[in-house]
């Protein structure tokens, strides 16, 4: 049949291209719509709906209603966009949209303006594609080059298969030379075994939350990395991020030879000072002896004695948290003790040295085990010495001991003032005392809870401390009836 009169027909040639241009856009996804300038409809093909999550029932001529669907952020560009392609011609842009169903997808819209036989515009017809894809990794990508911390790709076979920017920046190789060899090259020797078990986890599918180890420079130094790292066996790829802890590390071994040589310069000034604080003392003790001392001079010399005991008690704690520091225990000789009497002697010699203070004393059952008496006594003496610094002297210290079968309890009360809780959880750690501005006469360097607490783990005890407004302080020492065994090379024991 001949077409009707005046219709025009494409010849057949053009009308196959273009069925098969059709069927190209529809195979990439590509959506398609036309705005009449004249009406201000919008025409959108199903694809297009189908990107914005629309039912092609929903086609309305409302103007440029493709503008409803954007991001809000986007809006105002993309209008501008379209009209300033008017004057130009054409136009690329690209914008969010927000599907009905919420999802937020990335579109790049192109397209031409259409003009009339004397050139004047009569509207635009553009293509729109999804590019969510395409701009996630663009973003990654982003992130990959340009982050302040290292990040690679490396393969299981130990070379890298790509690393960024800040890699490089770091260890001073170029990507060539980081990816031309394999990453143990650059590893430390002495941390080669560590990282060889590192892969072999990550090989097993086990992800790393830290490992570190140290990577030559360029320059011919090391730079310390801590590492994070995800694999993927089945690619038989590890991504990982790294961190330069070298300054770190710097700063970490300062403060432990710093801190190493005050406990060893302690531990030497306190063992010297030892033996003449004992002469002084031996002196004093002697000529305090002596009856036809007058008075005057016996008070002088008493005062002396007095000092030289504190010197000497301040000495024995500084070579004991010496030991304890460094890591060679504080040394213990157990054998068969009387915890009644050991206490009771220590209450005697709590009431010489304050003898306006009244100290009370309760027990229960027959406390007999195996301890070292002289580290024992030492733990009474700095408690019982802490109770009455840190409590008013018309208020009573009690002792009070009790036989519990497998274990003893000691528990030192006295009625001070409580101490706050930020305070008793660093109680027992050295340089600290129970409340600033009280131990303004007795002044000490706030060893004695630090070594009653070393002295009776060592015994394998425990040593807490409760303190409440209305019921004072009390500190309870539980000990086994005998120490732990010792075990080989411990020098507690």
């Amino acid at each position: 049949m001949n077409p009707p009169s005046g219709t025009p027909t494409a010849p057949p040639e053009v009308s196959e291209w273009r069925q098969n241009q059709g069927r190209l856009v529809e195979a990439l996804s590509i959506g398609t719509w036309s705005w009449d300038l004249a009406s201000g409809t919008v025409t959108r093909d199903a694809t297009l709906m189908g990107l914005l999550g629309v039912s092609t029932g929903e086609q309305t001529s409302r103007g440029v209603d493709l503008l409803e669907e954007l991001h809000p952020s986007d809006r105002e560009f993309v209008r501008a966009t379209m009209h300033q392609a008017i004057p130009k011609g054409r136009y690329v842009v690209d914008y969010r949209v927000i599907r009905r169903d919420g999802q937020v997808r990335w579109l790049r819209d192109r397209g031409v303006v259409i003009t009339d036989a004397a050139g004047q515009p009569t509207g635009l017809i553009g293509m729109v594609m999804d590019t969510t894809e395409d701009a996630s990794n663009e973003e990654r990508e982003r992130f990959f080059r340009l982050a302040p911390d290292m990040f690679c790709v490396a393969g299981m076979d130990g070379y890298f298969r790509r690393v960024n920017a800040a890699f490089m920046r770091t260890l001073g190789w170029s990507e060539q030379e980081l990816l031309g060899q394999p990453f143990f090259e650059f590893v430390h020797e002495e941390d080669r075994a560590a990282t060889h078990a590192e892969l072999g986890r990550l090989t097993r599918g086990e992800s790393t939350l830290r490992f570190e180890n140290r990577y030559r420079h360029k320059d011919g130094g090391y730079r310390w990395l801590a590492w994070a790292t995800s694999p993927l066996p089945a690619q038989g790829l590890i991504y990982a991020a790294a961190r330069d802890i070298t300054e770190n590390k710097r700063l970490e071994e300062q403060a432990r030879l710093r801190a190493d040589f005050e406990q060893k310069l302690i531990g030497i000034v306190s063992h010297d000072l030892r033996a003449p604080l004992g002469i002084i003392h031996l002196g004093t003790t002697q000529l305090l002896r002596r009856m036809e001392l007058e008075p005057r001079v016996r008070e002088v010399v008493g005062r002396i004695e007095t000092g030289v005991s504190r010197c000497i008690r301040l000495v024995r704690d500084l070579l004991d948290f010496t030991q304890a520091r460094l890591g060679t225990g504080i040394p213990l000789n157990p054998r068969p003790v009387d915890l009644e009497l050991l206490v009771r002697q220590a209450l005697e010699e709590a009431r010489a040295g304050a003898p306006e203070r009244r100290f009370e004393l309760r027990v229960r059952g027959r406390p007999h085990g195996q301890w070292d008496p002289d580290r024992l006594l030492q733990v009474l003496s700095n408690l019982l010495s802490n109770a009455v610094r840190y409590s008013p002297a018309s208020t009573p210290i009690t002792l009070a001991l009790e036989d519990g079968g497998p274990e003893v309890t000691l528990e030192v009360h006295n009625q001070g003032d409580p101490i706050p809780p930020h305070v008793q959880a660093r109680l027992f750690e050295p340089m600290q005392r129970g409340s600033p501005g009280m131990d303004t006469v007795h002044r000490s360097v706030g060893l004695g809870l630090y070594i009653v607490q070393h002295l009776v783990q060592a015994h394998g005890g425990s040593v807490t401390v409760r303190s409440t407004q209305g019921e004072g302080t009390r500190i309870t020492v539980k000990l086994p009836r005998a120490p732990p065994p010792a075990r080989p090379g411990d020098a507690s024991r």
